[in-house]
């Protein structure tokens, strides 16, 4: 995998463990939440051929991929052997209509994997027509808003020229998955009422003896449409711009107001508290070039986040 994803995904990775239940700040209200526990395996959760696939239900025993992060089984391409060459498996996770007023989905999950770099690797697929076709998660384009966060990006790719995870990563890594639907809106509930993500693993015919992939963790939740699709396109929270050289911009939409910017070091240590005064913006020229993360709050409620360049 290029450098650019892992260094994102240290990133998040830090922030989650520091305490944050997840970063997006979605519209609407919280009307379900649940974690897809494997013990036992979630009814959402199905390995297609069981006893021929590699994805397996249980606890890892490899030479780097030795425990699970929740502490009970957990979904991985084999718990013992390496991944074989030419693998192509993959397993499911269906996401009914849980709630007939749903319309902003967050998918979340940690995860390992240690493959061939740029030759084997992890993707995830996406279909919302029942698995009739399928789609590669970092092209989904058919919501009002998407923000995949610790996801792969267009040019982090396998054997195939496939978007992927891929190479090894250092530790358990967070991703989350935001859609704002367009099922309620532009499209039917028919449509759209049962959304598939495929978690698929493939490898070339060269034996790396890599542990594959494993994922532990998993949460949905999904929450109400407060409105028309009108609430959708009201201006937000940005920064701008972004890569930034010296003067950071920060819009806020009327009525809010913000104090705070907070930002932070792949390492995961606080490198600036900005005090954002009634020009909404602050020098960063002072700061080396790199991948930063932010955090905005007003006082100590925090309104939005993100990754902020610096160049």
């Amino acid at each position: 995998m290029a450098h650019r994803t892992l260094f994102i995904s240290v990133a998040i990775n830090w922030i989650f463990l520091c305490g944050y239940s997840q970063i997006s700040q979605p519209i609407g209200n919280l009307v379900f939440e649940d974690t897809l526990s494997m013990n036992p395996v979630h009814e959402w959760v199905s390995i297609p051929s069981p006893n021929e696939n590699l994805w397996q239900v249980g606890y890892p025993n490899k030479q780097l991929f030795d425990s699970t992060l929740s502490g009970g089984p957990i979904l991985v391409t084999d718990t013992i052997e390496s991944y074989p060459t030419n693998a192509d498996n993959y397993l499911l996770v269906s996401i009914p209509s849980v709630d007939s007023l749903w319309g902003v989905g967050i998918f979340s999950f940690y995860h390992r994997y240690n493959t061939d770099t740029l030759s084997d690797g992890g993707f995830i697929e996406i279909s919302y027509d029942r698995g009739q076709t399928w789609i590669n998660l970092i092209r989904d384009n058919n919501h009002v808003q998407v923000n995949f966060i610790g996801l792969y990006s267009e040019i982090d790719t396998i054997s195939g020229n496939i978007p992927a995870f891929s190479g090894t990563s250092n530790d358990w890594s967070y991703v989350e998955l935001y859609w704002v639907w367009i099922a309620l809106t532009k499209k039917s509930d028919e449509q759209w009422a049962n959304t598939i993500l495929k978690f698929r693993f493939k490898s070339d015919s060269i034996d790396s003896e890599g542990d594959g992939w494993m994922i532990d963790q998993i949460v949905f939740r999904a929450y109400s449409v407060p409105g028309s699709i009108e609430d959708y396109s009201k201006p937000a929270i940005h920064i701008f711009p972004n890569p930034v050289s010296d003067v950071l911009n920060i819009y806020f939409p009327p009525g809010q107001k913000c104090n705070t910017m907070k930002i932070y070091g792949t390492n995961g240590t606080l490198v600036s508290s900005e005090i954002i005064d009634e020009s909404n913006s602050v020098n960063l020229s002072y700061l080396p070039e790199g991948l930063y993360w932010y955090i905005l709050f007003d006082d100590s409620v925090k309104l939005s986040s993100g990754k902020l360049f610096k160049y």
